[in-house]
């Protein structure tokens, strides 16, 4: 689901190069978002075409439950954005994107608790799931590279399948949540997105997604992952025009009528609702990425 754009750490590719957020934040939680978080572009082991967005949505449900059931009264609120959010989850791609804030650090205890609940239902993940774990103060008071208090990962088509990364530390992308999570996040468990996450300027989501574009343009051709480089562009774009957060498709239509002439974003559009074996040229993705970093 996910779906934000983090700074250029390398994570290897299914190419066997280093790539930035290319995998991470394509898919779901940037807004211009993830969801960032990963992109989850290859189908998981069990996941078949005829999921629906509904299984998703119940799987995201019954996190946020155990999440409750783990954490108690310093759960906050647990905020589901990305695709999901968005209405554009697609079985195979999308990832489920949640967003944790919690009254506090979590003690060491509490973080096993958390990591305990969400493994007992890993294995049942229909999807890849970015969880992420913000403290009050951090969502309540944005800043450039707010701190990111812990993640969580699945990814049921790798080995291993469940990742645990512990903060704090500066997670720039984590403004493009919180200002996705502030416009359309659901709330699951907890108060809602409004009442506690702070105002996010808009020139911290397009800067960071400004750079994130930049990362594209040096990867260069990437056919695995062109459509959502594309229609991700297509989100930066619209937000730097209207800010206002939207789905990939939507950005895609929304770009096709400014500019008929983006082959790009009319052959990301086909294969994503289409023809899955629909080419987007690497020349055309390229001009795309020129035109809205301009």
């Amino acid at each position: 689901s996910s779906a934000p754009y983090p700074p250029a750490a390398a994570q290897p590719s299914s190419q066997g190069r280093p790539r930035s957020a290319a995998a991470r934040v394509r898919e779901g939680g940037a807004c211009c978002g993830s969801g960032g978080h990963s992109g989850c572009v290859t189908r998981p082991r069990h996941a078949q075409g005829n999921l629906r967005e509904e299984d998703a949505t119940r799987f995201a449900e019954r996190l946020a439950a155990a999440c409750s059931r783990a954490l108690g009264d310093v759960a906050d609120g647990i905020l589901l954005n990305g695709s999901l959010a968005l209405g554009d989850y697609t079985p195979g791609h999308s990832d489920v994107d949640l967003l944790v804030i919690v009254a506090r650090p979590l003690a060491d205890g509490e973080i096993t608790a958390l990591t305990d609940a969400i493994a007992a239902d890993a294995h049942e993940a229909p999807a890849c799931v970015d969880l992420r774990v913000v403290t009050r103060e951090v969502a309540r008071t944005p800043t450039p590279t707010p701190p990111l208090e812990m993640a969580i990962e699945i990814r049921p088509s790798r080995d291993p399948a469940f990742h645990v990364e512990r903060g704090p530390r500066g997670e720039r992308d984590l403004v493009v949540e919180f200002s996705m999570c502030r416009a359309i996040g659901r709330s699951l468990a907890g108060a809602p997105a409004s009442d506690l996450i702070g105002h996010v300027p808009p020139d911290w989501v397009l800067a960071v997604g400004d750079a994130q574009m930049g990362d594209w343009q040096a990867i260069g051709d990437d056919p695995p992952h062109a459509q959502l480089t594309v229609l991700t562009a297509c989100r930066i774009w619209r937000f730097a025009e209207e800010r206002r957060h939207c789905s990939k498709a939507a950005a895609g239509e929304w770009a096709l009528q400014r500019d008929p002439s983006l082959t790009a974003a009319r052959a990301a559009l086909r294969q994503r609702k289409v023809d899955p074996a629909t080419s987007i040229g690497p020349v055309d993705v390229q001009r795309l990425l020129r035109i809205v970093r301009e």
